[in-house]
């Protein structure tokens, strides 16, 4: 879903910068679910503030983001790579 997102805003990226900014975007949102200040908790207590920003921190969250943003990068149709010149 990350990747899909920065795809929209950045489609001129390639697939590995793509990639990289949905992981580390990921990375923030779990390390976001460690503060824990009672506006936040309201935003988290409704479905789309539950569905984006989580409830938990969980370590091992980040190697499920690791591995589907690979997946993403890997499945990703177009790769989003700029023209390279042929190699003669």
């Amino acid at each position: 879903m990350a990747y899909l997102l920065w795809v929209i805003v950045f489609p001129s990226y390639s697939a590995y910068s793509i990639g990289a900014i949905a992981i580390f975007t990921s990375f923030i949102v779990e390390f976001s679910q460690l503060y824990q200040a009672p506006w936040i908790q309201t935003i988290r207590h409704s479905t789309l503030g539950h569905l984006i920003l989580g409830s938990t921190f969980n370590v091992p969250d980040f190697v499920a983001y690791m591995i589907g943003g690979l997946v993403a990068v890997c499945c990703d149709p177009q790769k989003r790579q700029t023209e390279r010149e042929p190699i003669v």
